[in-house]
């Protein structure tokens, strides 16, 4: 069996919250197939910022969503993936780690799996003809923001346009160039409505709102076991759509500590003025929205007030702002 265990020292994520607008992560190592690694703080992105325009691109073609059984969204068709010693398997997703795999029709007992699928390549048939091979250029393994939360395995990928090296997720930010894969569901990054979908995948860059619901994990593989309606409220939630019309209140970098009911996932610094409390439809209630002023939220919904009580009282999620 071509399969190499994933074996990786999880670092403590640092969850500090550094100077308003910076959401760069620390340097991330490239592992060797096989070899175990040590993680630096940074992790993937942060728990706490927003961060803008990083959906996963191809030749301007969008690759947000994989149709492992036909075409996605864009027109574009998985081929299949080819192991770095040239053996061609069908893209899958390994059930434990809820990453990429490589299947191989003809022997069940030969897969593509953990960091085997380094320098594999997804081919990748466009709309209106023609190849692409996009190059997994870095796999690793990341702290779940949930004390509850499995690992999460992350990507970097590229791809060749015209001679030039692109990468999948076109930050400029080499540390916001990492991915992660959702399996069973669509994302409406328009709407932020969540279609299930046992066959296909979603891609999330780094700072997206999917892979903060998967660093949360509210996944449908997590293991807090969410239902769509508490995935839908943290897509609310995470991108300030207090209306639940899918418009955005929030801009790049800004602070928000977001905590649930439940209490797997807690704030990373102190909670000292409540913003909202959420639903599947948005803010049940609003006090101090996180970038826009009050009056420009309620010129386009009406809103009770939260009257500052922290209590949950039913809500799903409970957001609260930093004194500067």
């Amino acid at each position: 069996m071509r399969t190499t265990q994933l074996i990786t020292s999880l670092f403590a994520l640092t969850l500090a919250a550094p100077a308003l607008g910076a959401c760069d992560a620390a340097p991330i190592p490239s592992p060797t197939p096989g070899e175990a690694t040590t993680l630096r703080p940074g992790g993937f992105g942060c728990s706490w910022c927003t961060l803008t325009g990083n959906s996963p691109i191809v030749n301007s073609a969008s690759l947000a969503d994989i149709n492992l059984a036909g075409v996605n969204s864009s027109g574009v068709k998985i081929s299949g993936i080819q192991s770095v010693d040239n053996i061609f398997y069908t893209l899958a997703v390994d059930p434990d780690t809820e990453g990429f795999m490589g299947v191989n029709l003809n022997d069940v007992d030969d897969t593509l799996t953990g960091f085997d699928v380094l320098q594999a390549k997804i081919l990748l048939q466009m709309n209106g003809g023609g190849i692409v091979y996009l190059e997994i250029t870095d796999i690793d393994v990341v702290e779940s923001w949930a004390n509850s939360g499995s690992p999460v395995t992350v990507y970097r990928a590229s791809y060749t346009n015209q001679g030039q090296q692109q990468s999948l997720c076109p930050h400029g930010n080499p540390e916001n160039q990492w991915f992660t894969v959702i399996a069973d569901e669509l994302y409406d990054p328009t709407t932020h409505a969540i279609t299930p979908s046992t066959t296909s995948l979603t891609i999330a860059c780094v700072g997206q709102a999917a892979a903060k619901l998967k660093m949360l994990d509210y996944h449908p593989r997590g293991n807090y076991g969410s239902s769509l309606e508490q995935r839908e409220t943290t897509l609310r939630m995470i991108t300030a759509d207090y209306c639940g019309t899918g418009q955005s209140f929030t801009a790049q970098g800004v602070r928000v500590a977001w905590s649930n009911e439940a209490g797997t996932v807690e704030p990373p610094f102190n909670e000292d003025i409540l913003e909202a409390k959420w639903g599947r439809d948005g803010a049940l209630c609003l006090d101090y929205p996180r970038e826009v002023s009050l009056d420009t939220v309620l010129d386009v919904c009406e809103l009770p007030s939260c009257d500052g009580n922290p209590e949950f009282e039913g809500a799903e999620w409970r957001t609260m702002l930093p004194i500067d």
